[in-house]
């Protein structure tokens, strides 16, 4: 007879090719549910933030939730008193992309924001600065503070213009400010 110690180790049952690619196909399709649902969370953060953005000399159409982003439809910023042109911005759509990525580590962030067939005014002041679409991004409203006192910084990582028309107006070379 043989000694069972010197027989060799019976095979360990591998797992089934079928069921791996399950188990795989399960996997990648919980992390896709993960980020869509990351994205969504951004995007609808990011509306919410848009709509108190905006201010009381906007009107908006429509803001909505498209899956690139939010869309907003029909927007017009009104110019403040003393401004060159009676708009700071029109535009029949705006889509403004989240990011993603900074989504995922709880940080609000804009990928891309793109103005379709609008109308946007810049102003050159007669030291010099550019201002551009004061009402949204002169920081002269109170904002809430972040957790450490200060307003969080949001980046924005492109801009883009399709098709829309810049009004630059320069007051460093005449009373009122020249359109270039």
């Amino acid at each position: 007879m043989t000694d069972p110690a010197a027989l060799p180790a019976p095979p360990r049952p591998s797992m089934p090719r079928g069921r791996a690619w399950r188990i795989a196909g399960v996997a990648a399709l919980a992390l896709l549910l993960v980020l869509a649902g990351a994205w969504q969370w951004a995007a609808h953060r990011l509306q919410q933030e848009i709509v108190a953005a905006l201010g009381p000399r906007s009107q908006v159409d429509t803001v909505r939730l498209a899956w690139d982003g939010v869309e907003i439809l029909g927007l017009r910023v009104a110019a403040e008193r003393g401004w060159p042109a009676p708009d700071e911005l029109r535009a029949p759509r705006v889509l403004v992309v989240p990011d993603l990525w900074g989504a995922l580590r709880g940080r609000l962030g804009v990928h891309r924001v793109r103005v379709e067939q609008g109308y946007i005014s810049l102003l050159r002041t007669r030291d010099g600065r550019l201002q551009v679409l004061p009402s949204l991004l002169g920081g002269r409203r109170e904002q809430p503070a972040g957790p450490h006192g200060a307003v969080p910084a949001l980046h924005i990582g492109e801009v883009q213009l399709r098709g829309t028309e810049v009004a630059f107006h320069d007051a460093s070379v005449s009373q009122p400010p020249l359109r270039l």
